[in-house]
């Protein structure tokens, strides 16, 4: 199964004070249902090409499957987004089984139950272009971590006003974000007037977490994903991406950024 790996969707880019339409490619993101013999195995998020070497190569790397022959058959239905795999039954498969993972390209699975309706944003923060940019200007420079190691990322709890209320380092993207809301949560710091800034591309998990927590604007230096980009539009989340010192593209809720 090789499906497109980018689409182009319509944006709005601000740059020079005045936002534009425009079109931007992103990468696909197809979550696809794994039945491992017979059983539901695991979700996984992924760009839908090359199946057969990503799920066989999940199988060795997670120990299921020890030599070619294990593998019996691999089908894929992309109508349903549907993988069954057959393998020699074994004291390992029978362990992955029992333990029903789900995985994406990290985080949690992405054919899980959506949050329910009440999750829309139905009135949305207003926020100056100018805040958003000082506020990502000053995060993408403040991780001391980053500079030692290039091996980290970041996420910050921003009002905004652009006053900077948490910011926290992770090796991930999605524990990062993580802990942000969990600082947001145990201080009771409500969300709604608040911006989730990233270093990390979005994906379905990441936006999931945004919707879950309530958090109305998700700023990040890099791109989403379309099953990400549904989500947006579906929860209205105002959510500006690739950032950069005097740009930045606005996927979704373009009206409440003020110029």
């Amino acid at each position: 199964m090789n499906l497109p790996d980018y689409k182009n969707i319509p944006v709005h880019e601000y740059s020079n004070k005045t936002i534009k339409d425009t079109e931007i490619a992103i990468s696909t993101e197809y979550p696809v249902l794994v039945i491992l013999n017979g059983q539901p195995f695991l979700t996984i998020a992924c760009s839908g090409n090359n199946m057969e070497e990503l799920l066989t190569g999940h199988l060795v790397a997670e120990g299921v499957i020890h030599k070619t022959g294990d593998i019996t058959g691999i089908e894929m239905d992309s109508n349903e987004m549907v993988a069954t795999i057959t393998v020699t039954p074994s004291e390992p498969v029978s362990r992955a089984l029992s333990q029903i993972p789900s995985l994406v390209t990290c985080g949690k699975g992405s054919k899980r139950e959506l949050p329910a309706e009440d999750y829309v944003y139905r009135s949305l923060p207003d926020v100056r272009a100018e805040i958003i940019l000082d506020a990502m200007n000053t995060f993408l420079s403040q991780s001391s971590l980053h500079q030692k190691t290039h091996g980290v990322h970041s996420s910050a709890l921003v009002d905004i006003h652009g006053i900077q209320e948490a910011f926290f380092d992770e090796i991930g993207r999605h524990n990062a974000i993580d802990k942000v809301i969990g600082y947001a949560f145990n201080n009771n710091i409500a969300l709604n007037d608040k911006m989730i800034l990233s270093t990390g591309r979005i994906s379905s998990e990441i936006i999931m977490k945004s919707i879950f927590a309530r958090v109305p604007v998700l700023v990040s230096r890099a791109s989403p994903t379309t099953y990400c980009v549904d989500l947006i539009k579906k929860y209205n989340i105002l959510c500006i991406c690739r950032t950069r010192n005097n740009s930045f593209t606005i996927i979704n809720g373009e009206n409440h950024v003020l110029t």
